[in-house]
């Protein structure tokens, strides 16, 4: 859309005469379009909002090419998920799920795992599917609450989206292997 309006379009003419295009209104990434800057030179400068609601003023070449397309909270927010390992690992520190799924991997599949004679040991295996986070993710979703933990509704099947859900530890204790009886 055109300038047409001729206070602004005094303002709005380009270096060789021409009206500039009227950038208001247009969304460009994360970046909605507000107003014409007054600009030190020739070179339109637009004020954006941006989604997260910060304010910031804007070359217009940068927002057409797709050069700007936020305040520089998405170059943070991508940075960030760039250093993350599936999404859900930074370093050492692991989200609650990854935690979750990596034990399960481990109990399941490694016998040299302290807890592998109560799983894998038992025939207690983990679905082909799960094997990469993402599945598991996929199927199981984010952990509702810290106080649940990864369930098998029946304890002689091994891990799968049909046997598991998310449980309180009440939940889990009701639904433990028989405790067995030592030998005297």
């Amino acid at each position: 859309m055109l300038v047409d309006s001729p206070a602004v379009l005094e303002d709005a003419m380009g270096k060789r005469g021409r009206p500039r295009i009227d950038l208001t209104g247009q969304r460009f990434g994360r970046l909605v379009v507000v107003s014409l800057e007054k600009s030190p030179r020739s070179r339109p400068h637009w004020r954006c909002v941006c989604d997260c609601g910060e304010q910031r003023v804007v070359y217009g070449y940068s927002l057409t090419s797709g050069r700007t397309v936020s305040c520089g909270c998405f170059k943070v927010a991508f940075a960030t998920l760039l250093n993350l390992s599936h999404g859900h690992t930074r370093g050492r520190s692991q989200s609650p799920e990854y935690s979750v799924w990596e034990a399960m991997i481990q109990r399941g599949t490694n016998p040299k795992n302290r807890d592998w004679k109560n799983y894998g040991g038992r025939g207690i295996t983990v679905c082909s599917r799960w094997l990469q986070f993402s599945n598991f993710l996929a199927d199981m979703g984010r952990r509702p609450s810290p106080n649940l933990s990864l369930e098998r509704v029946n304890n002689d099947l091994g891990y799968s989206a049909e046997n598991c859900k998310w449980a309180t530890r009440k939940e889990q204790r009701a639904n433990q292997r028989p405790a067995r009886k030592k030998a005297a």
